[in-house]
């Protein structure tokens, strides 16, 4: 991992900055006018009765590919756009939860975050799922007349027992991230379509077995760009619905938390949720195991098991801190059996 505190790489952040306010001077955004139509993506949330965590961004509308299968060329277009995304900077944002508003302004890179944490129940504790509404209310550029949008929250109930947090790469979705200069990773990103993206044999049983026992969270080092392609390869293999938690690209600006991004999140979900214990997915292809070490030492009595799944070329190192690596999910669903039901009990 890159240390940006460091004097080069502070030297390549400034240079960075730099060229940001020039080219957002230099840019045509001040000539946008009706015909220039913005969009808000928002993602998935997540929070309890007394607290919500959601974010977005704000951009230049672009039109999404159909639901029709996509050539290579069509796809590498289509994906391709979402990379070269233009973010409008100082939008004002209203999000609307029940009957609470909350007005925000759009950052450097488009995106806005909400943090909310109430004294008193806002929802039933028994409550799973809540629609939160989004609307530009203003731009300093392009229209913004009309311009809504909505996205799941997924709320965590008081009878959840046992919570899941899992990667998506080459954990529950086959990408070969692992492949020399993760040339076939690129290839499977840009050219593939996504009715050919299938998960890996038995993932979505072995998901929805722990989805019975509480919340899953979906937290991957993939970009938000493909954020829309991530959601629909997990509902057209109908894993179970729950926060799809991505990472920014590109050189930081804020390095008051330098964590990697799965830490990060994970102890963000932690600290949400102090009274429950969790599951750690991941793969042996990048350093899931390295993280979600860190995690349990951080989370004492916290983790109730860190599984990994063996990809095909990794090497695997003496397995001396109680990880469980896989090979194949019916497997491990019969470890599971076992080793999960003793450990609940």
């Amino acid at each position: 991992m890159i240390d940006w505190n460091k004097p080069f790489f502070r030297f390549i952040r400034r240079l960075n900055e730099l060229y940001d306010r020039i080219t957002y001077k230099i840019t045509p955004r001040r000539f946008w006018g009706k015909r220039h139509r913005l969009e808000i993506k928002l993602f998935s949330g997540f929070g309890h009765s007394k607290a919500i965590r959601i974010s977005g961004r704000v951009l230049l509308f672009k039109k999404p590919p159909g639901k029709e299968k996509l050539s290579a060329w069509r796809q590498f277009r289509a994906t391709l756009s979402l990379f070269n995304s233009s973010e409008i900077i100082g939008a004002k944002v209203r999000i609307h939860i029940g009957e609470y508003s909350y007005d925000l302004t759009s950052d450097r890179e488009g995106y806005i975050y909400l943090s909310v944490d109430w004294k008193h129940e806002v929802f039933p504790k028994n409550l799973e799922k809540v629609q939160i509404k989004a609307e530009l209310l203003d731009s300093p550029y392009g229209n913004f007349d009309g311009v809504t949008t909505s996205a799941n929250c997924f709320l965590v109930t008081e009878q959840a027992k046992l919570g899941l947090i899992t990667d998506i790469d080459d954990t529950v979705l086959k990408t070969d991230v692992t492949s020399r200069f993760k040339w076939r990773a690129v290839y499977a990103t840009f050219f593939e379509d996504l009715t050919e993206r299938k998960a890996i044999p038995y993932s979505t049983d072995f998901v929805k077995m722990l989805r019975k026992d509480g919340p899953v969270f979906y937290v991957s080092n993939s970009p938000w760009n493909i954020y829309p392609f991530l959601k629909a390869f997990l509902e057209r293999n109908q894993f179970p619905g729950g926060p799809v938690l991505l990472r920014d690209i590109g050189i930081p600006h804020d390095l008051s938390d330098p964590r990697p991004h799965k830490v990060k999140t994970i102890s963000q979900i932690l600290d949400l949720y102090p009274d429950l214990t969790f599951v750690l997915m991941g793969d042996s292809g990048e350093k899931d195991a390295d993280y979600y070490r860190q995690i349990e030492e951080k989370y004492p009595g916290r983790i109730f098991v860190r599984l990994i799944r063996k990809v095909p070329g990794t090497v695997i190192r003496s397995n001396t801190d109680q990880t469980h690596y896989f090979e194949e999910y019916d497997e491990l669903a019969e470890w599971w059996k076992t080793f999960g039901e003793s450990r609940k009990s």
